[in-house]
Formats: C-alpha cells, sequence, structure tokens
C-alpha cells in the first residue's frame, strides 16, 4: 500500500510515461495471448515494470492480508511475537515488515530475512505453551482436512498468549465459488488447480463451526476468550474478476490484474453482500 501510495502521490512517475504508446500497446495486446512467440519481449519487459512498481505484492493475496495488518495496527499488537501457522515463503512479511516466525510443512528455497522458517510434519506445534503474542493463520484452514482443524484451532490456541487471528474462506456459496474458479482454470490450463483442488477436497468450514471451535478449544484449556472481530471479507463478485485477470492467458487482463492492487487503498469497501472469507480476531483475557 504505501508503494501504490507514493505512486499516486509523485506526479513526475507518470509524466515518464507517455501514454499513447501504451494505450497503442494496450490494444495489441487485447486479443494476444501469452503463449503467442511475438509477445516474448513484451511479457519480459511487463514482468520487469510490474517487479519495479509493485514488488512481490499480488492482488488476491495482499487482500487477505491487509486486513490483518489493520487489525494488528488498531489492537496495537505490533510489538507482539508473531507465529504465522501455513506461512509459506513469506506470508504476512511481503506486506508486514517485521520478524515472525512461519510454520508450514513445506517451504521453497527463498530466501526472506523476516521470516524465520520452521518446518513439521502436522499435529502438535512444535512450541511451548503461550510462546507468542500473536498466532496468525490466513487462508490455511481450509488446506486441513475437516476432522482436523480442530486439532489445529487447539494448537494455535495452546501457543498464544494474548491473540489469535484466522482468515479462512467460509461457507457454501464459496465452496460454488472455488468450483467455479476451478472450472475455469481447467478451461484455460488443461489441469487442476492445487489450491482450489484442497479447498474442493476438504471443504470449507463455516464461520459458526469455527467459531464453536474456538470456544471449544478455550474451554478444554482453560483459556479465556473474547472474540472481538468477526469481518466479511472481499464480495464473491470482485474476488470472481480478480481471479479472471488472474487465470487469463491475455496480456491486458494480466496487467490489470496487479492494476486491481488499487483496491487496497478501498479495501474496506468491496467488503459487501456475498463475500468469499471470513476474519476471526480472538482475543485471549
Amino acid at each position: 500500500m504505501i508503494i501504490l501510495a507514493g505512486i499516486f502521490r509523485n506526479n513526475s512517475f507518470f509524466s515518464l510515461l507517455n501514454w499513447s504508446h501504451i494505450i497503442k500497446i494496450l490494444l495489441f495486446v487485447f486479443h494476444t495471448k501469452r503463449t503467442d512467440h511475438i509477445t516474448t519481449k513484451m511479457i519480459t519487459l511487463l514482468t520487469k515494470i510490474k517487479n519495479i512498481i509493485f514488488k512481490d505484492y499480488s492482488t488476491d493475496i495482499a487482500l487477505r492480508y491487509w486486513p490483518v495488518i489493520d487489525i494488528i495496527k488498531k489492537n496495537r499488537l505490533n510489538d507482539l511475537k508473531i507465529l504465522e501457522v501455513g506461512s509459506g515463503d513469506s506470508g504476512i512479511t511481503t506486506y508486514f515488515k517485521k520478524e515472525v516466525i512461519g510454520l508450514d510443512v513445506e517451504f521453497n528455497e527463498k530466501k526472506n530475512k523476516w521470516l524465520k522458517k520452521i518446518k513439521y510434519q502436522g499435529g502438535k506445534f512444535p512450541f511451548a505453551g503461550n510462546q507468542f503474542g500473536l498466532v496468525i493463520s490466513i487462508d490455511s484452514l481450509e488446506h486441513i482436512a475437516r476432522p482436523q482443524r480442530q486439532n489445529h484451532i487447539n494448537e494455535m490456541l495452546r501457543v498464544a498468549k494474548q491473540g489469535m487471528i484466522i482468515v479462512v474462506p467460509c461457507g457454501q456459496l464459496a465452496e460454488k465459488h472455488d468450483r467455479k474458479m476451478q472450472d475455469l482454470y481447467f478451461e484455460i490450463n488443461k489441469s487442476y488447480n492445487k489450491y482450489l483442488s484442497e479447498h474442493i477436497a476438504n471443504h470449507l468450514p463455516g464461520r459458526d463451526e469455527i467459531i464453536k471451535q474456538i470456544k471449544k478449544s478455550a474451554g478444554d484449556s482453560n483459556k479465556k476468550v473474547k472474540i472481538i472481530t468477526q469481518q466479511k471479507l472481499l464480495n464473491i463478485r470482485v474476488r470472481e474478476f480478480i481471479l479472471k485477470c488472474k487465470f487469463s492467458r491475455n496480456i491486458l487482463l494480466s496487467v490489470i490484474y496487479y492494476l486491481c492492487l488499487v483496491l487496497l487503498l478501498f479495501r474496506r469497501f468491496i467488503n459487501f453482500g456475498n463475500c468469499y472469507r471470513y476474519l476471526i480476531y480472538v482475543k485471549i483475557t
């Protein structure tokens, strides 16, 4: 968001661009597929421009994480020791430059000075109780088989001292949406998306189901908890448009996908109607 804000404030950035040439390029590529040989150099150039302007930002992933950062800042949780469960190689550190412990079943070799990666085999977390001020899980719970989710939440609450934030796709409409996006992905790539396949196979949890599991965990661990926030995130139709741009082999739509990062500036206004995921912030009292 800082990067985007800087671009919008810096008028000289726009003065460097020849807009007539850009419009001609966009018109040329509108019906051009990314697989066409003629566009190879253009793809390389656009990729370099994207990396300069947006760095590691990815629209659909950024829209998961920034609401969490908003909660962290609003509740003054910045200085807490943070564990991210299911972080992958970057997790929240792409958008929130702070040392974070990342726990996952696998990592790539990508270096990240902000994330200390700890690999485990699932099940019990390799940490003592109350070791972390804040434990977060962002779009991770749906990748765990339904019978194992209660234990996963138990472990999150066990190692958390002050709070826990869960962001997860929720409900039947979100699952129907995932199936639709999987069909689109297959139509374009002739293969299935790994992450959507896990969503569908494991079935998405319901919000009430997660709340019930959190309360059960609290009771079993003799911890007192208060659910501070239950927030809908990202209208399903908005997400569908973003993913259509992301999956598309049309270069213009790929460019639009990254331009959709502007939605970060208006993220509080795209959580209307039927939404894809929920954010649940739990305070341990």
